[in-house]
């Protein structure tokens, strides 16, 4: 029996695999092993509720992004993610909170999807759209702080995304 969204539980795997976006084609993609532990053991990947500014973007792809950011004396304190796309989403989402975490938020607006590859380790060609899903996300709610736009209560207790990645192994299965 299928658990729904609201009764899983924070361990891994229980929410892995749940996306009916992802097509069967992901399961044969080749990812870097960096790539494969941060997908099956994600960091960040959970919404802030203590955050000052979100924000989600979809891209081409459909997979969709929200970042959350709590940002005090123009430092991003803490970040925070979460996704309905794949492995290489996850991974992009995790990796890109790490780059910004305790940095400035003019160093952050200036980090690069080659900066987000380059720290992953590469990503196959076929999924390189998902540093980009990410630094768009994350450019986003950037701005939005900026502006001086703040995080709403529905952004807050909304509805959660799906936060898990489907588990993959080191062949690729």
């Amino acid at each position: 029996m299928e658990k729904k969204q609201d009764e899983k539980s924070s361990h891994p795997d229980d929410y892995v695999a749940e996306s009916k976006k992802r097509s069967s084609a992901e399961k044969y993609v080749k990812y870097p092993l960096r790539i494969i532990r941060m997908c099956n053991n994600p960091h960040n990947l959970r919404r802030l509720r203590d955050a000052n500014v979100f924000a989600r973007f979809t891209g081409p792809c459909g997979d969709s992004m929200g970042f959350y950011l709590r940002i005090v004396n123009e430092i991003v304190e803490e970040a925070t993610f979460t996704t309905s796309g794949c492995c290489g989403s996850v991974a992009s989402g995790c990796m890109l909170t790490r780059l910004v975490k305790g940095k400035s938020v003019k160093h952050s607006r200036y980090v690069t999807e080659r900066d987000l590859l380059d720290a992953l380790g590469g990503m196959p060609r076929e999924k390189r759209h998902c540093a980009r899903l990410a630094i768009t996300t994350l450019r986003m709610a950037l701005r939005k702080y900026e502006n001086g736009a703040t995080t709403s209560k529905k952004d807050k207790q909304g509805p959660l995304e799906n936060t898990g990645a489907r588990r993959i192994g080191t062949d690729g299965d």
